[in-house]
């Protein structure tokens, strides 16, 4: 059986709670997610858990800085096995390669 265990998504800063999301897809080697504020959220294969920026809480993706959505709402996800895009609020577009890929 593939995959015989649930492993729910829950939100280390407050026990017991479930984080709601808009979108759901999936990339090679994560799965991604924009949450019912906007953010993307990241949770690799590989991983016990979803991912939590130490230092900021609310950096749930760690290409949020890099792809400068630190002040923008998500509301809109595209996924394929090996590409990813955003589309913002404000009517930006955001494109990233799974990075099992290698750098980009």
């Amino acid at each position: 059986v593939f995959g015989d265990q649930l492993q729910f998504w829950t939100d280390p800063n407050c026990e017991n709670s479930y984080p709601r999301f808009t979108h759901i897809a999936c990339l090679y080697s994560e799965l991604i997610a924009i949450n019912i504020n906007g953010q993307l959220c990241q949770w690799n294969w590989q991983d016990e858990y979803p991912y939590q920026d130490s230092d900021s809480p609310h950096i749930k993706h760690p290409k949020t800085l890099l792809l400068q959505l630190m002040n923008e709402k998500i509301i809109n996800l595209s996924t394929n096995i090996i590409r990813a895009s955003i589309l913002t609020e404000t009517n930006r577009i955001a494109t990233w390669i799974d990075e099992s890929l290698g750098s980009q």
